[in-house]
């Protein structure tokens, strides 16, 4: 205790008994929880926020067991072939050395080279003739690691970053073990749901007057939660007022490979960056991504960085150590990413099971008169039950219908509070265009499996009839999530979510 040295050094008894009381007193004042602490202030921090689950007496959703759980807020593709992983088993790694360090912990040479070769293929970088040089490739343990090591390297403690909002819920923890504050930045859907400079601007400022640091722009293309790609016009657009005014782009780009019903193309943030910027603003756009969407293997924990800054290159290869990947898998993905054919066919099947599954949903939704907004792209649908909430909504309203949806009907969806959908104060800054609404079509007969994002957000009339309180959205969406069988496109908002 701060007061017991004074007790220790008092010259007098009567001296040190007031010492002696006063350190007393400071400990009878505390909170019986700060009595008895014994982790730091940030593992108090890291677990200070409770975390909503189903119950877990409910067994989870099976074919034998049509009324168990289903957890829509995490995304793991179970539409995936099993060929990766068949390719993956037969992959030959003949030297000893995997089983050493691997080269430090930047990652092996052969899967730099591997990723270079598979990254410049998937972002058409080939087409342009600005092939990934596999010096610009740091291999971590994940998307989400990666961020961590970005905002080690890229921000300080108390630091602050914009994201376009509605945004993934993760982004916030990924990065509060650095410090780094995540701040929302309204987006629109007339422009495409991509926020105007003068918004983001405005959203800078308001960071810098609050004595606060804003250094980094974060974007997700294609977009978790929304399920949209961005158009190229609104991307570089929010990249050269980045660099522009001195800042970092962070493009968490995992989804590049799922695209399997959008009608936008994808357009890497890296090869804009090629085409529109000089060879100096390009190291102040870095990549994000991993394997863990596109080829469905989440348990490899295999991420990628992908930067020309020498010196955040350095930065992370000092503190590498702490997230290496371990030497066979990177060996056997070496070889299985520079495997053109059975990639490219492996991609092309997986989006094909991916389309026919979201198509097979959003013909549940149509069915039950549930709006979504139409991406047809990554593993998240966002949909829209603001007809669910009584008059007026409130979050505590939306928290409830989270809740019923759990307890009621068995399925764990993310409040929007976790997406920052702001538009139970500002109803104006988020709309489903006109033509997001996708025309009732008769539902197909085939039944995969996979899952929907069941996310209440932006305030809607309700319907006559509707029971306040989300009762018919429960109904609603249960008849709709397990019409489909299995649920068809998994969603990801959990916090604790790794990708």
């Amino acid at each position: 205790m701060e007061y017991l040295p004074k007790a220790q050094q008092a010259s007098t008894p009567l001296a040190w008994c007031q010492a002696a009381v006063s350190c007393l007193r400071a400990f009878l004042s505390q909170n019986p929880d700060e009595q008895q602490e014994t982790l730091s202030k940030r593992a108090v921090k890291s677990v200070s926020v409770p975390k909503k689950s189903l119950n877990p007496s409910i067994p989870p959703w099976s074919p034998d067991n049509p009324r168990g759980s289903i957890k829509l807020t995490l995304a793991c593709n179970h539409l995936a072939p099993t060929s990766f992983h068949e390719r993956l088993i037969q992959a030959k790694y003949p030297y000893v050395s995997v089983n050493s360090y691997t080269e430090g912990g930047g990652g092996a040479g052969v899967l730099k080279q591997g990723v270079a070769h598979f990254l410049t293929r998937l972002y058409k970088l080939d087409r342009i003739n600005k092939p990934i040089d596999p010096s610009w490739i740091r291999i971590t343990p994940g998307a989400t690691g990666t961020l961590e090591y970005m905002a080690f390297g890229l921000s300080d403690p108390g630091d602050t970053c914009l994201v376009p909002a509605p945004l993934y819920g993760g982004f916030a923890s990924d990065v509060k073990r650095m410090g780094l504050e995540v701040v929302p930045v309204l987006a629109d859907a007339d422009t495409g749901f991509v926020p105007p400079t003068k918004v983001l601007t405005k959203a800078r400022q308001s960071v810098w007057m609050q004595g606060k640091k804003c250094n980094i722009l974060l974007l997700c293309n294609p977009c978790n939660p929304l399920g949209l790609v961005f158009a190229r016009d609104g991307l570089a657009s929010m990249m050269k007022w980045a660099v522009n005014n001195g800042m970092h782009v962070v493009s968490d780009e995992i989804y590049a490979g799922t695209c399997h019903t959008s009608t936008l193309p994808f357009n890497s943030v890296w090869k804009i960056a090629q085409e529109d910027l000089n060879e100096q603003q390009q190291q102040r756009v870095h990549l994000i991504t991993s394997l863990s969407k596109d080829l469905a293997c989440p348990g490899l924990r295999v991420g990628m960085l992908l930067t020309k800054n020498p010196r955040l290159l350095s930065a992370l290869d000092a503190v590498g150590k702490f997230g290496m990947i371990p030497g066979p898998i990177q060996f056997a993905l070496a070889e299985v990413l520079q495997d053109d054919e059975f990639i490219d066919k492996n991609l092309a099947e997986q989006n094909g099971m991916m389309r026919d599954a979201y198509q097979q949903l959003t013909c549940e939704f149509d069915k039950y008169g549930i709006r979504y907004l139409d991406g047809g792209a990554t593993l998240v649908v966002w949909i829209d039950l603001r007809n669910c909430l009584p008059p007026g909504p409130s979050w505590a309203d939306e928290e409830r219908l989270t809740e019923l949806l759990a307890l009621k009907a068995a399925a764990a969806a993310a409040p929007p509070p976790l997406c920052h959908a702001l538009t139970m104060l500002w109803p104006e800054c988020v709309r489903l265009p006109p033509l997001s609404i996708r025309p009732r079509r008769h539902p197909r007969q085939v039944l995969l499996s996979g899952g929907a994002w069941l996310l209440p957000h932006l305030p809607f009339r309700r319907r006559p009839g509707m029971l306040p309180g989300g009762g018919e959205a429960v109904r609603l969406v249960s008849l709709a999530v397990r019409g489909v069988a299995t649920c068809c496109v998994y969603a990801s908002a959990e916090c604790g979510e790794r990708r």
